[in-house]
């Protein structure tokens, strides 16, 4: 019975996050995110998140059930969002943030971004700053942040890849976490691919954040 209910108040989980129309939920129930702390002083470190884990155990699979790519970004990227998380990396970014929802011309801009550094087998490569990037997808917002996740990773479950995307960016040190927390962000495209080198499968992330509003 807990399964049945699970699936269906998955319409969205995410406390007090309208997603507008540009997005496939609609907000009618909210499950509870196992991360949120108690004490709501409380800030949560990103070392501690397990997600990985947590997701095999199913205390954590909130993507399970969502079938886009689209909805499956939105949906661990928001819940992430929507915790106390303090940022360990250089820009100290802190959260709750606001919720952001899926632009495909970022989406576009990040799988160039990913198939670039992939081919390269190069994370440090910039091919150009991220507004540039962006712009040239069709993305008309005056503000744009991006940050890359390359790791080692078994598997082929998407649920499990993008899962682990999320948990690499935010356990990050080069200010992936705080691109990830930003508050001025509204829009979110990512992409990610993988290959094989010396006989491990590698993953290849890029994700986009901007705020389009006039």
């Amino acid at each position: 019975m807990k399964k049945v209910y699970f699936i269906a108040s998955l319409i969205i989980f995410i406390t007090g996050c309208d997603m507008g129309g540009n997005s496939s939920y609609s907000k009618e129930e909210t499950i509870p995110n196992p991360y949120t702390p108690l004490n709501q002083d409380e800030l949560v470190n990103p070392a501690s998140l397990n997600l990985i884990d947590d997701y095999e155990s199913e205390k954590f699979d909130t993507i399970r059930y969502l079938s886009t790519l689209q909805e499956k970004v939105e949906c661990i990227v928001n819940e992430m969002r929507a915790l106390p998380i303090e940022c360990s990396d250089s820009q100290n970014e802190t959260g709750p943030a606001n919720c952001i929802v899926w632009d495909d011309s970022l989406a576009d801009a990040a799988k160039r971004e990913t198939d670039t550094i992939a081919s390269l087998d190069d994370e440090s490569y910039e091919s150009a700053e991220a507004k540039e990037l962006a712009s040239s997808s069709g993305y008309h917002g005056n503000y744009v942040v991006k940050t890359k996740v390359v790791f080692d990773y078994d598997s082929e479950d998407i649920n499990k890849i993008l899962t682990k995307i999320v948990e690499e960016a935010l356990k990050g040190n080069e200010g992936s976490c705080s691109t990830l927390m930003d508050k001025k962000a509204e829009d979110l495209g990512l992409s990610f691919t993988t290959k094989v080198v010396d006989g491990k499968r590698r993953v290849y992330s890029t994700i986009f954040l901007g705020d389009s509003r006039e």
